[in-house]
């Protein structure tokens, strides 16, 4: 095995590079799977490049592994630089309007009045009964405890 030991901060950068264009094409493969607001040819594009990225990772490892003597390869800063920008680009297009918010149950946010029925105001205020009630026997209680 060639000895590639060309290392930056204690790791090498052939290995580095190597794990990058794996990443690198598989987010652009899930990008191009998933996002459906992407055009068809978008789409298309992110998959070609993400699977070349994944074929010349795949053929440096090989290289690597069979080759008895060192080798060139070259790195080139599209790697970095074309899957953020296509992420940027796909995150851009998603259209979140229809979208809401989670509903949660125990949401103390008061409902404006409007939207308010008749019965939920009822159960709100008898809440807020029981809630001090409870306050006051607690208050009640701590102070006959104290005494």
């Amino acid at each position: 095995m060639p000895s590639l030991t060309v290392k930056l901060w204690g790791v090498s950068v052939f290995a580095s590079y190597v794990v990058v264009l794996v990443v690198s094409g598989a987010i652009l493969i899930g990008l191009s799977a998933t996002i459906r607001e992407l055009p068809l040819g978008r789409r298309i594009f992110n998959g070609l490049v993400g699977i070349g990225f994944l074929s010349y990772a795949g053929y440096l490892l090989v290289r690597y592994l069979t080759s008895a003597t060192e080798f060139a390869y070259g790195i080139s800063w599209l790697v970095f630089a074309l899957p953020l920008a296509l992420l940027i680009d796909a995150m851009r297009r998603i259209d979140l309007s229809d979208v809401r918010p989670p509903a949660f149950e125990d949401d103390d946010e008061p409902d404006p009045e409007y939207r308010r029925t008749a019965g939920s105001r009822d159960r709100r205020s008898a809440r807020r009964a029981a809630e001090l009630a409870a306050i006051r026997a607690k208050r009640e209680s701590s102070a006959q405890m104290a005494e």
